[in-house]
């Protein structure tokens, strides 16, 4: 199929000058009354390492990539990325997914890391002006689309990671009216975990605004405005603490701490006050999914806060062991001391995954790596499995809509590395390259894929864009999910699967039971009773459903996500990891001037050209 792309549409006026730390001002019309959309604006202020930078602050630009078919066709609004603090619209090329889905996509640049997030927590810099960006743009896209063959009312937000947590955001938000998008598709990212809002934001970039020669006063913002992008860029690089996220109950765009939404659910369930904490989040058909080593991206971003994490291809010795666990959620939720949370979680590490990897942990030869092994694992549990699993289970509970769970499991064809004994499946983001089609456009990277990889992403391709058009990954109705009490989900990988189980029930309990240990300082009384219930046999009973064989991909019989229920009795009252869901104030629709049609963009004749 051929296809038409506009690259570099300026959503928004360059947010420069008295613009910056502000909320983003709509871009109006062009000059002259036409602009030529042929290639992508630039990327967002950004350092990629310690070194390179990447950007200009003038970056608030979208890509339109759409089918040349008849009709009005389905919508997918893509959030990019990267932790707040990296990653670019033209990263990611969706040609494939347009030419193969028949649906119009769209990719777009919001302000990121300080220049985007930076907040005091109070009028003087409030900060989520990232967020309020997203907004933007999906406003042009609800005013505008139309004239690109998409339907203003079939608009599905997907994004990846941190871009996933933005969808979250944009759905909890009263900002939004319910009618701006229908649909939501998160992969590997949730806002259903405490980390996701900072605590303290003066605190956090009080060293920042410092190293700049300003103060924490009524000129805060003027003095910031004076200096140039390099000097925010190289302050807040430098500063910048991993693993914290960026964004603020602002009482603005965002109302609430995660904390008390999922306070609320466990306490009162599908309740009116729960209902009022999440505001639009029922609103949505939500189709939501993890990879199954999410941990493994840490191995990234260690080298980067320590140096002596540099090599780590034997393993982990105790003490860096102890030294990981202090630089991560489970030590960053404010309620313990770094190193008594530390000390705590590990002994529950060394408990609770010993019981799946034999008794390694006493052999000094296979110590170091299955240490290193199970901190993965655990990671990628507490930060992206749980936390999804949560907002699967609260979606289900509150909405009448839709509610669809994935798991993607295919290792990549890597060359063979130091680290190649440690991967078993996919690592975070992985995802992302099948359902973009392998058009991966991040600096320095690369791959080759296989004829089997191929087919994968052709059936992920199917499903994405088949959600968007319908609410619906399936074409017919066999993955709908109803609302019963045992959870299933689609599991991703080439070849075909066994019969599906409920992996992710045990380590629930675990993981709820510490999270919600730390947040209320009852580490001693979960203590004394975690041990013997986590040494013990796994006596969850297998929850198997009938499976179908497509092709390569095998499909899970579905049946919706609901509760888990969490049986470690009273100790186990459940997470801790709670979302800050957004009650807002509802502002009156900010809307871009509809832009002239004579936007001149690329017309693509072959889809070989564009593919190959």
């Amino acid at each position: 199929m051929s296809f038409t792309f506009f690259e570099g549409i300026p959503f928004a006026k360059p947010p420069t000058g008295e613009r910056r730390f502000s909320k983003p001002e709509a871009f109006g019309s062009f000059e002259g009354g036409s602009l030529r959309a042929i290639a992508p604006g630039s990327a967002c202020p950004q350092m990629i390492a310690n070194a390179y930078k990447l950007g200009n602050e003038d970056c608030l630009f979208l890509n339109i990539y759409t089918p040349n078919a008849t009709g009005s066709l389905a919508v997918m609004v893509f959030i990019h990325g990267g932790g707040y603090y990296q990653g670019a619209s033209h990263f990611w090329d969706p040609s494939v997914m347009v030419a193969q889905g028949e649906v119009v996509v769209i990719t777009f640049n919001y302000r990121i890391g300080a220049l985007g997030f930076m907040s005091t927590g109070d009028d003087k810099l409030p900060g989520n002006y990232g967020l309020w960006d997203q907004k933007l743009a999906i406003e042009w896209v609800k005013d505008n689309i139309e004239d690109y063959g998409g339907d203003p009312d079939r608009i599905t937000l997907f994004g990846q990671s941190s871009g996933a947590i933005s969808v979250m955001f944009q759905m909890f938000s009263s900002a939004n009216d319910n009618s701006l998008f229908q649909r939501a598709l998160l992969q590997s990212g949730s806002a259903l975990l405490s980390t996701n809002i900072v605590q303290d934001p003066k605190q956090l970039h009080q060293q920042v605004i410092s190293s700049l020669g300003c103060k924490i006063d009524s000129e805060l913002k003027k003095c910031l405005q004076s200096k140039s992008m390099e000097e925010i860029q190289v302050a807040s690089w430098f500063n910048f603490v991993f693993m914290n996220s960026l964004v603020v109950v602002d009482n603005d765009f965002l109302y609430h701490d995660v904390l008390a939404i999922l306070d609320a659910f466990t306490q009162q369930g599908d309740s009116a006050y729960t209902r009022e904490l999440v505001g639009n989040f029922g609103s949505y058909d939500l189709f939501s999914g993890w990879n199954d080593q999410e941990g493994m991206f840490i191995l990234g971003v260690l080298p980067l806060i320590d140096s002596s994490f540099n090599n780590v291809s034997e393993g982990f010795s105790e003490e860096m062991l102890f030294k990981a666990l202090q630089y991560f959620p489970f030590t960053n939720q404010g309620f313990v001391s770094r190193s008594k949370s530390a000390s705590f979680v590990n002994d529950l590490l060394m408990q609770y995954y010993a019981n799946k990897h034999d008794n390694t942990m006493n052999n000094p030869t296979t110590a170091k790596k299955e240490r290193l092994r199970r901190f993965i694992e655990l990671l990628g549990d507490e930060v992206f499995i749980l936390p999804t699993i949560q907002h699967l289970q609260l979606h289900s509970a509150i909405s009448d809509k839709n509610t669809f769970a994935y798991e993607f499991k295919q290792l990549l064809n890597r060359p063979p590395d130091s680290l190649t004994w440690l991967r078993t499946g996919a690592d975070h983001a992985d995802e992302g390259l099948f359902v973009f089609g392998f058009r991966n456009k991040m600096p320095g990277f690369s791959y080759t894929y296989n004829e089997e990889e191929k087919e994968l992403s052709d059936k992920m391709i199917l499903h994405w864009t088949n959600f968007a058009k319908t609410g619906n990954p399936s074409p017919t109705d066999y993955m709908k999910f109803s609302h019963p009490e045992t959870p299933s989900y689609t599991q991703l990988k080439t070849g075909s699967l066994e019969k599906l189980s409920c992996p992710f029930c045990e380590k629930e309990k675990v993981l709820s039971a510490i999270t919600f240990a730390l947040a209320h300082n009852r580490e001693q009384n979960l203590a004394a009773t975690m041990p013997d219930q986590i040494k013990s046999e796994n006596k969850t009973e297998a929850l198997y459903h009938d499976s179908l064989s497509i092709g390569k991909l095998t499909l899970s019989e579905p049946q919706a996500i609901r509760t888990l229920q969490v049986l470690l009795g009273v100790v186990v009252i459940v997470t801790v990891l709670c979302l800050v869901l957004i009650i807002i104030l509802i502002h009156s629709r900010r809307t871009a001037n509809r832009p002239s049609k004579r936007v001149i963009g690329k017309f693509q004749l072959e889809e070989k050209e564009r593919l190959s």
